[in-house]
């Protein structure tokens, strides 16, 4: 029923026996203390929708899971659940799904909870971006042809020939929150993208890297979507635990409309807005 999300999942890989008994520690007096007052909280809608917040996840991947939730169809594919955040420190956070018996309890309905969740996700869960680049300049020091090889992956999505390719870190962005946990949410932040165009110079596409980011790719005139969903696929398949993939379809991000729309009804100057 609970979750409990770490930023020291790290520690824990490293084998570090020290480090791993502090975290599991740490662990355990996070989810302690926030269960401590759950069962109070639960009953009482007022104490609880001030940490409500949603998270995206994939419409069709999650039917069963749907049929007990409260939910909002958002994007093509993507859909928002609600969350209440039990409790949450420097290590971590807990959290619990909002289900139909939940808002049958409060006397609601999801307008009101997505009302709700809207103004407190941004706050609870801060955006946070960077370079693509620069994220993975320390995971992959040592592999000199890296960069080359991210940079050949997005010029063939966008079609630009071998002599005119860039470096990527000019071009690729990673969207997520400061937990780095269900930070795909974060595209739906008032005013975000529009800041993201800003800083990106124009419309860029948006690949759904997994429920805990998304990827900002901007756009060179020419784009190939389909080019762009299959590899959006083939990563999903090979590197994307199946709870963590969030969509097989690739976004645009239109500046001049300030909406999300799917890459693939972008052709000929027609468009679905979707958000």
């Amino acid at each position: 029923m609970y979750r409990v999300e770490k930023e020291i999942l790290g520690e824990i890989k490293n084998g570090d026996s020290t480090a791993q008994g502090n975290s599991i520690s740490q662990m355990g007096k996070i989810f302690c203390e926030a269960v401590d007052g759950i069962l109070r909280e639960m009953f009482d809608f007022q104490k609880v929708k001030g940490k409500l917040i949603y998270q995206l996840v994939n419409f069709d991947r999650n039917q069963e899971m749907l049929r007990e939730l409260p939910y909002k169809e958002v994007c093509g594919d993507l859909t928002a659940v609600f969350m209440i955040v039990l409790g949450q420190g420097e290590h971590g956070r807990v959290t619990t799904k909002v289900t139909n018996r939940h808002m049958e309890l409060w006397g609601t309905d999801i307008d009101a909870l997505w009302q709700l969740a809207e103004e407190n996700t941004p706050k609870l869960c801060p955006v946070k971006w960077m370079r693509l680049q620069d994220m993975l300049k320390e995971i992959t020091e040592g592999i000199p042809d890296f960069g080359n090889l991210l940079g050949s992956c997005h010029d063939e999505v966008m079609g630009i020939p071998g002599k005119e390719r860039r470096n990527p870190s000019d071009l690729m962005y990673v969207l997520t929150n400061t937990v780095n946990v269900r930070g795909a949410a974060s595209i739906l932040y008032p005013g975000v993208l529009k800041e993201m165009a800003e800083e990106m110079g124009g419309d860029f596409i948006i690949f759904p890297s997994s429920i805990h980011e998304t990827i900002l790719a901007k756009i060179d005139g020419f784009f190939d979507w389909e080019e762009a969903e299959t590899i959006v696929r083939e990563i999903n398949r090979k590197e994307v635990a199946p709870e963590d993939i969030l969509s097989d379809m690739v976004y645009y991000y239109s500046q001049e409309k300030d909406c999300i729309m799917l890459a693939r009804e972008t052709g000929g100057g027609v468009c679905s807005i979707l958000w």
